[in-house]
């Protein structure tokens, strides 16, 4: 018997929301990883697109992770994998074997969950500053524009380990044991479907996947993988959507104490971008999974209640989005504003101009006779003999009734 655990974790590789593996630019990030070191693999590095994406029903046609690092823990024998993604969440996978690493508590269900979470945070915890030394590596080594920011780490700390799942492989034949029925039993008591435990032990189904207690009976090598890869991969998705709405809140929150619009603006900008790329991806990469899979993942994250996290994910998108349109709605107020004021003092330096024309005019007309062609107007003398301060009041004035006039229709508009 083993356990084999999954643990979303923080890891510093943070590339650009929306590099995609299957495109040509892809392929700086594959020169970046470190391809003479035995214990890396980059999934996408051999891969090709096929032309039809849909040629082969049984395998998956899609790769969102970036790399793996496996080694062995020499102290409690166990076996670890970093399956390291692009955006600052990863999964850990430990895989413990009963006999060797938990004989102290034997097959209590209680004791085994706990000692289960404790060695795998404890072997995860102490192999992460290799990791991360490897991701610094590729960090620098990658151009500046396929890369955001990450926070400087040396190795993980306690509470970039979000939970540890915790999956019982079985061989065929321990179904049957007496004591591991009674172990299956109490496993599964609190998950979603309690009742799962006697159908196994039926033989009726082979796994139970629902909500951090997982049963998986190994009679097959490759569906047992294929069950371990379903886990991964909507852990993964649960934990980056989960961490994108906290981040998402904190940067709402941050925007109540940010004066500068713009500033404002790009961090709502990247909370609405990286979590709608992040719904892309999950779409992307169930569009191209067998059958199977997508059934398992779908059935772990109705046990998960991703859907209530996806609509807080779009709570947070929604306000996001209104904070954007009032600040756009503030600068085209103040745009207008602006240019209104602008018009404003256009307006009156030419309302003077022609006051100050009339005058001048009026005046020479007066003076000279002549221009008038000898018809006498009222309106000249009347610009003549004025008093130049009573104009330019008359103008002044007239300019504030056209401003009363304007913001009237303005406010009744």
């Amino acid at each position: 018997m083993q356990i084999v655990t999954l643990s979303p974790i923080y890891t510093p590789l943070n590339l650009k929301a929306g590099i995609d593996p299957t495109t040509a630019l892809y392929d700086e990030v594959l020169k970046a990883i470190p391809s003479h070191n035995e214990a890396i693999i980059a999934p996408n590095r051999d891969w090709e697109k096929p032309q039809d994406s849909y040629a082969d029903t049984a395998s998956d046609g899609y790769e969102m992770r970036v790399l793996l690092w496996t080694c062995r823990d020499e102290q409690t024998g166990a076996s670890l994998t970093y399956h390291v993604y692009p955006n600052e969440t990863s999964m850990a996978q430990v895989t413990l074997d009963i006999d060797s690493a938990l004989t102290a508590e034997a097959i209590d269900a209680d004791a085994l969950d706990k000692a289960c979470q404790r060695i795998s945070r404890e072997v995860i915890t102490r192999h992460s500053a290799q990791l991360y030394k490897v991701l610094k590596g590729i960090m620098t080594a990658l151009p500046s524009r396929f890369v955001d920011p990450v926070r400087p780490v040396l190795e993980i700390e306690a509470t970039d380990v979000s939970w540890v799942s915790r999956t019982l492989l079985l061989t065929p034949e321990e179904r049957y044991d007496p004591q591991v029925q009674a172990l299956l039993a109490s496993w599964l008591k609190n998950t979603t479907r309690p009742e799962d435990a006697a159908a196994i032990v039926a033989g009726s189904i082979d796994y139970s996947m629902t909500w951090l207690n997982y049963v998986i009976v190994d009679e097959n090598p490759g569906r047992t993988r294929m069950l371990i890869s379903a886990m991964r991969i909507a852990q993964f998705f649960y934990a980056a959507q989960q961490r994108l709405n906290e981040k998402g809140q904190e940067a709402i929150s941050n925007t109540m104490f940010i004066k500068k619009r713009r500033e404002i603006e790009r961090v709502l900008t990247d909370v609405q971008s990286n979590m709608r790329l992040l719904r892309i991806e999950y779409d992307v990469h169930k569009l191209h999974l067998n059958r199977t899979k997508r059934k398992v993942i779908d059935e772990i994250m109705e046990g998960w209640d991703f859907d209530d996290l996806m609509t807080n994910g779009d709570r947070i998108l929604n306000f996001a989005s209104d904070r954007l349109t009032a600040i756009a709605n503030r600068r085209a107020q103040s745009s207008s504003f602006v240019t209104e004021l602008i018009l404003f003092g256009i307006g009156l330096v030419a309302i003077f101009e022609v006051i100050l024309y009339f005058i001048e005019y009026s005046r020479e007309v007066a003076t000279r006779p002549i221009l008038e062609f000898d018809r006498p107007s009222l309106f000249f003398r009347m610009f003549a003999s004025a008093d130049a301060d009573l104009l330019i009041l008359f103008g002044f004035l007239l300019c504030v009734i056209l401003v009363f006039i304007y913001a009237r229709y303005s406010r009744n508009k």
